[in-house]
Parts: C-alpha cells; structure tokens; sequence
C-alpha cells in the first residue's frame, strides 16, 4: 500500500514538472538470471495485442513478443512469467518490481521518458477519431470523448478545434457516450479500437490526426544497463529481421 501511494505521488509531481526521479525497484539482470525467469506486464482483455484464447491462454502480438524476448535473452520462450496488468497500474508494478519490464501498449512519450526507460519502438500506431457511418460528411463532429491525460487531445484540438473534448476513464466508457449518442464521435488508438470497428461496422473512422510509437518500458538507472542494452539490442534484431513486421502482419495490425 505504501508503494502504491508513493508511486501515484511521484507520477503526480511529474505532471506537474517536479522532476522527480523514480528509485528503480524491478529486477537487475543478474537477478533475472538467477531467477532463470522474465516477467513480463502484459494486456489480457485487448485484441490483438494481448488477450485470452477460448482456452484461456494468453496470446497475441505483444504476448508474441514477450515470449520472444525470453527465448533471446534466456534460451527458451517459456521461461517467461505473463502478468496482465490495466492501464493505470502498468508503471507501479514497474516500479514496484512486480515486472521486470512492460509490453502493455505503452505509448513513448518525452515526459514518461523521465521515469522509465524505453526500447526502440516496436510498432507505430495511428490516433484516430470514430464516428457513426450515418453522419454526414459535411457535419464535423461537434463533442469527442478522448482519455483523460492522453497524448491524443492535443491532437484532436488541432484537428477539430471547433470540438468539445469530453474526458473518460476508458475506451469502454467511451464506446457507451458514443454508441447512446452522448458524444458525436470518439478519438483514440486505431490498434485498441481496431477489433471493436471490425465487430461494429456502423462506425468508421475520419482521417488519422496522429501517430505514436509503441515501445517496451523498463526501470530506469545505471543498475539497470544490462538489461536495456540487452533488450534493446534484441528488439532491433526483431525488427532487422522482419519478425516483428511479419507478427504484426499475422495478427492483422492495422
């Protein structure tokens, strides 16, 4: 409980341009291999990235990549320990040494930056603005539901200026305004969305108003250098190869 409440604090201050520093608590790599075990945040409840199977099981791109990465850093892909985490808790249970890294669509962005350390980008994503087929194309939509402190607002301002932004908690959230008619449209990432549009066909999507890349996020601090080099190194081997581009193409990323 005291972790938690120290956590959220510091990610508070960090929003308000404190600077403060995260005291790194997740595994070094030397403990990683003595534990001869990854542990790797992950999403269990967003397809096609991570998500349950009919059986339960844990599958998808992201959860693909988790298993990779055990295979290149330990020699064997089941050497890796899936926890799925929500959106909120990703960067605590970093910090709280809970996982060793994360792989849970997290956008890089400059200020997390500050308190993680990232990968190189494993897949660039685009921001997107949803709307009923029904409207009319000349009607620009007048009320956007967008995630509260997400990167997407800023995007969305320029785009559709003329716009309320309505925060909400969730995409979920979100589908409901949009679907009872709260708000004219909803904007976010194309890739969480994607599954929702191919299962709702009486929504489309206006023109991109972004991209992001999604990167893997690990502990700050010099102690911590092995495990980013190693890493690192094996997600630029992953995308040298095309491994990454031909998963993502088998999980039909947008």
């Amino acid at each position: 409980m005291i972790g938690r409440w120290v956590a959220a604090g510091t990610l508070a201050c960090l929003l308000l341009g404190s600077g403060w520093e995260i005291p790194p608590a997740a595994a070094q790599w030397e403990v990683i291999q003595r534990r001869d075990r990854l542990v790797v945040g992950v999403k269990d409840n967003l397809p096609p990235l991570g998500f349950r199977d009919r059986q339960g099981a844990l599958v998808g791109f992201e959860v693909e990549i988790a298993r990779q990465l055990a295979q290149d850093l330990l020699g064997d892909a089941s050497k890796v320990e899936l926890v799925p985490l929500r959106n909120a808790e990703r960067f605590e249970a970093l910090w709280e040494g809970r996982v060793d890294l994360v792989i849970a669509q997290v956008t890089l962005t400059r200020n997390r930056s500050r308190v993680v350390t990232f990968s190189p980008p494993y897949y660039t994503a685009q921001s997107v603005v949803i709307v009923p087929r029904s409207r009319r194309p000349e009607q620009p939509p007048d009320t956007i539901a967008v995630l509260r402190g997400s990167n997407v607002i800023p995007m969305v301002q320029f785009h559709h200026p003329q716009a309320q932004t309505i925060g909400i908690g969730s995409y979920a959230e979100g589908i409901a305004a949009l679907t009872r008619g709260q708000v004219s449209a909803l904007a976010g990432d194309r890739l969480a969305l994607h599954q929702w549009l191919i299962d709702n066909p009486d929504y489309t999507t206006l023109a991109p108003i972004g991209s992001h890349s999604l990167a893997i996020a690990m502990p700050r601090g010099l102690d911590h250098y092995p495990l980013h080099e190693r890493l690192s190194q094996s997600v630029e081997r992953l995308r040298q190869s095309g491994w990454l581009r031909d998963r993502a193409q088998f999980w039909r990323l947008p």
